[in-house]
């Protein structure tokens, strides 16, 4: 329903896709993402995905849960920080260009290795590529146990 009614407002306020895409390519990023953000079910991750992989806009990172989770326990972000917090902190950190990749291979990453759960540092520092670069905020190797970011010691 929701998919419907952000395709209905790109044909109100547009009248093509075309004209759609020109206005996410040619447009201000912030100013396309407060107004994809004003349509009813469109949230922080979807607008930025827009700008990223429909606009072309370097230097946007959408964050989802994958990556608010590892940017946090990498210790990229802070550890109290909201999505858009994680945004800022990797859109300061990640060169513009390197932006989608970085967005996708995090997900990856979270998916494969670094669960919200049962992180793959839990079964040894060889079990996760990153071992040697990560915080683990949040993770307590010893006693087996995962924990928010934000609520870690």
């Amino acid at each position: 329903r929701m998919i419907q009614e952000a395709a209905e407002w790109v044909r109100s306020e547009f009248g093509a896709e075309t004209a759609f895409d020109a206005y996410v390519r040619e447009t201000e990023p912030a100013t396309v993402r407060d107004e994809l953000l004003s349509v009813h079910g469109v949230g922080p991750k979807t607008a930025d995905c827009v700008l990223l992989f429909a606009g072309g806009q370097d230097g946007v990172f959408p964050v989802d849960t994958h990556v608010h989770r590892i940017s946090r326990r990498l210790g990229i972000a802070p550890p109290e920080a909201d999505h858009e917090g994680v945004r800022e902190a990797l859109e300061a950190a990640v060169p513009g260009p390197k932006c989608g990749f970085g967005h996708t291979a995090m997900i990856q990453f979270g998916r494969e290795y670094c669960s919200a759960r049962k992180p793959a540092c839990l079964d040894g520092p060889e079990a996760c590529p990153l071992a040697a670069d990560c915080d683990r905020v949040g993770v307590d190797i010893e006693a087996q146990s995962v924990v928010d970011p934000a609520e870690a010691d």
